[in-house]
This record gives structure tokens, C-alpha cells and sequence, in this order.
């Protein structure tokens, strides 16, 4: 599930191409944006329609992430990192990792002090490329 919703703010965006993956029947997502480099210069300017989709989007991935059943799954949380990380690339508002105000930011912020090693780079590389672009 965490994988499909990562993929959601790629395919607003309008960047999102699904290839046939070589070692199974499933479709793999390819996003130019995401896959070709950190940097967000190149964020897409979304209508009106495609604005209130994004923000459903990130109402249901902060509402995941405030699952008590989420704390308890650790590959879970490694990749909803990876997923916000996507997001990060999409979203252009200011206020969407605002360490004081949103959920999403300070989920981030909370996870550098995890146990999970893992965890804690993802948070990391979250924040290093949102900060950097902004």
C-alpha cells in the first residue's frame, strides 16, 4: 500500500510512467522527477482539481502515519519515508514539512532518533532534499 501512495503525487504531477516490471506481472512506477535527481526546481504547477487531490493525498499519508498500528511496523515506516520523500519532491506549498506545524514534518523530525538505522537516513535524506530546495 505504502508503495502505491508514494506514487500518488508522481501521477498528479503528471510524471509518472508505469513500465512492465521484469520479474513479475505487476506494473513498477517510473517518475521523471523523482528518479532523475533531488533537486525541486522543476515542480509542476497544479490546477485547481489536481491541488485538492495532492492535499487529499497528504491528509490519508498523515492520517497513516498517526496509526497506532503504524508505529509497530518497522519495513512499514522505512518505506512510508522513502514515500514522503516523493512527496517532498511534488509538493510545493511551504507550509508541507514545516517542522512546527505539520504532522508530516515533524514525523520526520521525531524519526531521527529512532532505533532504525534505516529509518533515521531516510529522515535524513527527507530533509536534506527539502531544505536544500527550498
Amino acid at each position: 500500500m505504502i508503495s502505491y501512495l508514494s506514487l500518488i503525487p508522481c501521477a498528479i504531477s503528471g510524471t509518472l510512467v508505469l513500465e512492465s516490471a521484469e520479474d513479475s506481472n505487476l506494473l513498477k512506477g517510473v517518475c521523471s522527477m523523482c528518479e532523475a535527481t533531488s533537486d525541486k526546481g522543476n515542480v509542476i504547477a497544479l490546477g485547481d482539481e489536481a491541488a485538492s487531490l495532492m492535499n487529499e493525498a497528504i491528509t490519508v499519508f498523515e492520517k497513516l502515519t498517526q496509526s497506532p498500528h503504524f508505529i509497530e511496523l518497522r519495513r512499514t515506516r522505512i518505506l512510508a519515508m522513502f514515500a514522503l520523500r516523493r512527496f517532498a519532491h511534488h509538493v510545493d506549498t511551504p507550509t508541507f514539512l514545516d517542522l512546527n506545524t505539520s504532522l508530516l514534518g515533524r514525523w520526520c523530525v521525531r524519526s531521527l532518533t529512532s532505533s532504525l538505522r534505516e529509518l533515521r537516513i531516510a529522515a535524513r535524506y527527507v530533509l536534506f532534499s527539502h531544505f536544500i530546495s527550498s
